[in-house]
């Protein structure tokens, strides 16, 4: 798409001569190409990242010197019911998997609960503390992944001040381009790759919604159809959808005969595995039917029942 103006954040100038847009490469390479004109703010707080983050300065039509700490975004606490579903999720991970994690308290939750694994792989849609952490205990090695071996693959790395230390000059780290991080032509080479999103609700069918809560507009689709299609594609791939069973206050559940939202943010075709505190509906080759029964068995037991009537009425 033409773009008028695009404003970036960039490290200043490096030995060969170029800036970096250090934690954020995304849909940025793609802007400045098209851009009529750039414009940047020069930030010597900006981690120098390897990647798809290189701008050499004379595509600056203007730029301003400001010393400014970047935004943080730490990770949020996990609740007692996200750990019960991270320990479920954490069984379905194998040792050397390749993963890619979702953000919020259930992400942390599923990072912690990959301590005791090893030789894991990141190419993810956003690096968070949490997996950073994992980098750091070294349960995250990279050495078992067929491409981008020894790296951490990250369109975006958004955390607290420690990552983004973590993250300046790092040589095991390659922050890329959206099109080549989602793209289903590089997930399908990644053996194993294991993709963990997060839903609002899941359909007796196995469709997500992971946009709308009743009719309240939450966010648009990111990455989860992208990694959710790589993750079917790839040879020995797993794509997991986790979610609480019901709603905070215990009024909603949220495996639903059909979706409430206007749109399917990911088929049934490209889910695997659907997690709850529950326990896991493994959906690969089930009829309907059959998937009908499975998320009914992890679904909260008050809505069981009525599940059941719902679905047979289908």
């Amino acid at each position: 798409m033409p773009v008028d103006a695009v404003l970036v954040q960039a490290s200043p100038a490096q030995p060969d001569g170029t800036c970096s847009l250090g934690v954020n490469a995304d849909y940025l390479p793609a802007a400045i190409e098209t851009g009529a004109i750039v414009i940047a703010q020069i930030n010597d707080q900006m981690p120098v990242t390897k990647g798809d983050t290189r701008i050499r300065p004379e595509r600056f039509a203007a730029s301003v010197v400001y010393s400014q700490e970047l935004v943080e975004f730490p990770d949020a606490l996990p609740s007692a019911r996200d750990r019960e579903v991270a320990t479920h999720v954490a069984g379905l991970v194998h040792d050397g998997a390749t993963i890619q994690v979702g953000v919020g308290g259930l992400g942390t939750a599923i990072c912690e609960s990959l301590t005791n694994h090893r030789d894991l792989g990141i190419h993810t849609g956003l690096l968070t503390d949490s997996l950073v952490g994992l980098v750091r205990r070294g349960v995250v090695t990279n050495s078992r992944k067929p491409i981008d071996q020894g790296l951490v693959v990250t369109p975006v790395v958004m955390g607290s001040r420690e990552t983004y230390v973590w993250a300046d000059h790092n040589a095991e780290l390659s922050v890329r381009r959206v099109e080549y991080t989602n793209g289903i032509r590089t997930l399908a080479q990644i053996a194993g790759f294991t993709a963990i999103n997060f839903a609002l609700e899941v359909d007796l069918y196995g469709q997500v919604n992971s946009e709308y809560a009743g009719d309240r507009y939450i966010g648009a689709i990111g990455g989860l159809p992208d990694f959710g299609r790589g993750a079917v594609e790839a040879e020995g791939g797993r794509s997991i959808i986790a979610m609480r069973a019901a709603s905070s206050d215990g009024t909603r559940s949220r495996v639903v005969p059909r979706l409430g939202g206007p749109v399917v943010t990911a088929p049934r075709s490209d889910v695997d595995f659907v997690v709850t505190e529950h326990g896991v509906a493994d959906l690969r080759a089930a009829s309907v039917a059959d998937r009908a029964r499975r998320l009914i068995a992890i679904a909260a037991p008050q809505f069981r029942s009525e599940l059941e009537y719902l679905a047979r009425s289908m």
